[in-house]
């Protein structure tokens, strides 16, 4: 079973790498990835995003974007959840519940241990 994750970061990131014309070019992109990924039969969950939020706390852009993303994704693949991947974020039981809104379910890599 695979989890296939479409980019690392958005637009916004504490370190590393992101999408500098990431609102120019997510709907294109979105669509290739699952267009291209989307009949093989091992995949079981679309991931929008690696570490998309910063630790602490989960900052707006992220319930923004997946406002916007989620849908566009369903509706091209309709037959998996999505999902996407906070770096962090224990430590906000609120915006755990905001993303939960937003996609099917919610991705955390790293325990805070607070």
């Amino acid at each position: 079973m695979v989890m296939d994750e479409w980019c690392d970061k958005w637009s916004q990131t504490a370190s590393g790498s992101f999408y500098a014309d990431f609102a120019t070019v997510w709907p294109k992109d979105l669509a290739s990835f699952i267009e291209r990924d989307r009949n093989h039969p091992s995949i079981v969950i679309w991931s929008l995003g690696n570490e998309v939020a910063s630790a602490g706390t989960i900052p707006a852009y992220i319930t923004d974007n997946l406002k916007i993303l989620v849908p566009y994704a369903k509706n091209i693949d309709k037959t998996r959840p999505m999902t996407h991947a906070c770096v962090a974020g224990w430590s906000d039981p609120a915006g755990f519940g905001a993303l939960a809104d937003y996609e099917d379910v919610v991705g955390v890599n790293y325990q805070d241990f607070l």
